[in-house]
Order: structure tokens, then sequence, then C-alpha cells
């Protein structure tokens, strides 16, 4: 995703070194690989009401999937304040859970909550029945 004259930029403003700190001490990520997740977060994003967000139709051109069930329960998932949109912070949050350095339990409630459609605290023959279709 470039622009029109072929070279890839990030719309993101840079990082502030404060901000940076925190990440660090709230993710499983370092400092680096926050900027280059915040230079690629750049070039997915969109400006919607003078912030940078990650809508639907750009997560799942992103991921390369068809419209499915899956892929709404992931952008869910993502989009932690349902706002419609992926901030960086959630962004980085469920990539930070998702990522190798994470914990199996993180991994796994993450898991839950992709399967847990209603959010009631339980995964349904129905939303179990659901997810399988749409991973087929």
């Amino acid at each position: 995703m470039g622009n029109a004259n072929g070279t890839n930029k990030s719309k993101a403003p840079q990082l502030k070194q404060s901000q940076l700190d925190e990440y660090v001490g709230s993710t499983n990520f370092t400092a680096p690989e926050i900027k280059a997740l915040y230079f690629h977060f750049g070039q997915l994003a969109s400006d919607e009401k003078g912030e940078l967000l990650i809508n639907r139709s750009d997560f799942q051109s992103a991921l390369g999937m068809k419209n499915s069930t899956f892929v709404d329960r992931l952008f869910a998932v993502f989009d932690e304040n349902g706002d419609g949109g992926i901030n960086f912070v959630e962004f980085l949050t469920i990539l930070s859970v998702l990522s190798t350095k994470a914990s199996t339990k993180d991994k796994l409630e993450v898991s839950f909550k992709i399967y847990d459609m209603d959010g009631d605290g339980v995964i349904g023959r129905d939303e179990l029945t659901a997810m399988l279709r749409a991973t087929v």
C-alpha cells in the first residue's frame, strides 16, 4: 500500500518516546518491533474523524480473506471499544497477545472471544457451528 509515486510511506505521525516506553511496558514487543508495527499500521490505516483507524474493509483486505463470519469476529475482537475501527493501541494489544512471546493463557482468552460471538462467556452450539462453517 504505497502512495501515488510508488513509495511506502506511513500516514502515522512519529511516536513519542513516552508512548514508545508505555507500549514496551504493556506489550510483548521491543521498541524496534513497536516502531515497525506502527509504520505498518500507518500504511493500513485511514484518517477517520481525525484519528488513524483500520476499518473493516481494510482489515479484510490486509488479511487477504473473503468476507466471512470469521473476519467479522476477528475484527470485533481487535476493535475492543466497538467504534468500528481499529486504532493503534488496539492493533498493538491484539498482536502482542497473538505473538510468540504471549502466554498460552492470553492466547486462549483471545481465541475464546473469537468463538463467543454473543459475549456471554459460553461458546454455544450455534456459535461453534457458525465459526466452523466460516473457516471452511
